[in-house]
């Protein structure tokens, strides 16, 4: 099994074992689709700040945290937070994703696919899990789409 594959297989073990952790005391309600762009304002050779338009509008701030050549493409970890406009709260995300290679043999940014998974948030998504998709060049200063699904937890233990 190649190491890719080992570290995918865990990776999903890992997840599936959260979940069924997080199920156990809570259930997802009143779900809902977000959507909008991410409009980067590049500060050097990586755009890592700018504008989220659309449901969760607001100036966002990301790093990349690791990237590291895979079989097929590279991989690369990430966080993003976004405080939301009119002082409404704050979203904040853990991300994956995956970029295939340029030219050159480095990664090419700007075909990237990002998961990015809510991990902390206040104001109307406090309550709420769930993830949203990227897939552009947000990080190379590419206007990019986003969308998800956020949904709000409820606890089952009472």
């Amino acid at each position: 099994m190649s190491i890719d594959r080992a570290l995918g297989v865990a990776s999903l073990v890992a997840i599936a074992s959260l979940a069924s952790g997080a199920a156990a005391a809570s259930r997802l309600i009143d779900c809902r689709v977000v959507r909008g762009t991410i409009v980067p304002e590049c500060n050097g050779a990586i755009c890592n700040q700018g504008r989220w338009t659309g449901d969760l509008g607001g100036r966002f701030v990301s790093r990349v945290t690791s990237i590291y050549p895979g079989q097929s493409g590279w991989i690369f970890t990430a966080w993003t937070r976004v405080e939301l406009d009119e002082h409404k709260g704050r979203v904040e995300t853990i991300d994956e994703g995956t970029t295939p290679v340029a030219n050159d043999g480095g990664p090419d940014l700007s075909r990237s696919t990002e998961v990015l998974t809510l991990s902390e948030a206040s104001g109307p998504y406090q309550d709420y899990a769930g993830t949203i998709v990227v897939v552009g060049g947000h990080q190379v200063g590419m206007s990019t789409p986003y969308t998800g699904r956020l949904c709000r937890r409820e606890s089952t233990l009472r």
